[in-house]
């Protein structure tokens, strides 16, 4: 005798990607992802996740090659940045409500469980990226410098609520971080 526990959940994604390359200076990349997951709703079933980069090769500009400093102190110039939006779906079912078995007194029966929250969305993470990559002296020595931002939005957190509402575990999860 025990319990036992089984859950299946489904993720289907769709996404396409274009690069440019214009010269081997211009460098351009852009992605849109959707997602879809079981976690959620069916009205927030799906989460679209795009990025975007773009990078300037100055090394491979005419004023550079053509300046001699330039051109024998830095082999390799490269001025970048990006900006994506990311998905993270949820552990669990958290938009269903659900029941489970419970005594009442020493008679068994069915009781809430979980009060689920169909409004839930995908968690998001903002990231912004820029940077620079050097090489000098025929990349000899080699720097990169970054500078990120990542903003997480709608986080879900589970919210408590009274003790006298009767929620089981005292909380409803809600995108609210």
């Amino acid at each position: 005798s025990g319990t036992y526990d089984f859950t299946q959940h489904k993720l289907t994604s769709l996404f396409g990607r274009v690069n440019y390359n214009y010269q081997e200076k211009y460098l351009f990349t852009g992605i849109y992802r959707r997602d879809g997951s079981s976690r959620f709703g069916a009205n927030n079933k799906f989460g679209m996740f795009p990025s975007f980069s773009a990078g300037w090769v100055a090394n491979k500009e005419g004023f550079w090659k053509q300046n001699q400093f330039l051109n024998k102190t830095f082999s390799d110039v490269k001025l970048k940045g990006s900006y994506a939006i990311v998905g993270n779906q949820l552990g669990g079912f958290p938009y269903l409500s659900t029941f489970g078995s419970a005594a009442y007194g020493n008679i068994p029966g069915l009781a809430p469980n979980l009060v689920g929250n169909a409004a839930l969305q995908w968690e998001r993470s903002k990231k912004l990226d820029v940077g620079l990559e050097l090489g000098l002296f025929n990349n000899r020595f080699t720097f990169v410098a970054d500078w990120f931002l990542n903003d997480i939005d709608q986080l879900v957190f589970a919210v408590p609520t009274p003790n006298s509402a009767g929620i089981p575990g005292n909380s409803i999860s809600q995108n609210v971080g």
